[in-house]
């Protein structure tokens, strides 16, 4: 049951146009700076790929949670007690899934970096393993991204005040975790229980149907 909700998510997500804009605005923009700003960006300290790392996560903590609040496949009021209900399953079950889908989803937002990410390392002319080292806590701060705006769900708010919530404590996260492998795996560890916490607690919240729903 938890593979095929993942699997539901995950074809969901891929169907919704505003993802792959998502994707193409976090290609761009970090196609502008790599492209333009071959030589450096002024206003920034360390090699260039560090400042293309530094531009990449703060595009993305603005662009994981807005693709997460709005391209989820139960995003509407009520949409997992609705689901949880229809399929005879706990609303767990959907919310968990729901924030494994998402999870992988933000990943391949992550990684369609990767190409720019390679060419950056080789304008700064450092070792290749930098890379993979860099990439890694992105790609875990999707996790954490997933997990926050999974939560949201259980809040009674529009999807404006879910992003703006979402996109702050992801930059709030990406500022203040500390540098290297320790980010990674603070990203992964808050992910995971996380995603954990919200959805054993969507038992309780999430028992009822809606009003609109009722009947």
């Amino acid at each position: 049951m938890i593979g095929l909700l993942i699997w539901r998510e995950l074809t969901v997500i891929s169907r919704t146009g505003g993802y792959w804009m998502a994707m193409a605005v976090h290609i761009v923009l970090l196609a502008a700076v790599v492209l333009i700003w071959s030589d450096r960006i002024p206003v920034l300290d360390g090699t260039f790929l560090d400042q293309a790392v530094a531009v990449q996560t703060a595009v993305l903590s603005i662009v994981l949670p807005w693709a997460a609040v709005r391209c989820g496949g139960t995003d509407h009021d009520g949409g997992p007690a609705l689901l949880a209900a229809t399929i005879a399953t706990r609303p767990s079950r959907v919310v968990l899934a729901k924030c494994v889908g998402l999870s992988a989803a933000l990943a391949a937002i992550v990684m369609s970096g990767l190409p720019l990410a390679i060419l950056a390392q080789q304008v700064s002319a450092l070792p290749r393993l930098r890379v993979p080292l860099d990439m890694l806590p992105l790609v875990a701060l999707s996790s954490f991204a997933a997990a926050v705006s999974t939560a949201t769900l259980l809040w009674p708010v529009n999807r404006l005040a879910r992003w703006c919530v979402a996109t702050a404590a992801t930059a709030g996260a990406a500022y203040w975790a500390p540098s290297g492998a320790i980010s990674t795996m603070v990203f992964l560890g808050v992910g995971l229980i996380g995603s954990l916490v919200v959805s054993l607690s969507a038992d309780s919240s999430l028992r009822y149907l809606p009003d609109c729903h009722a009947g």
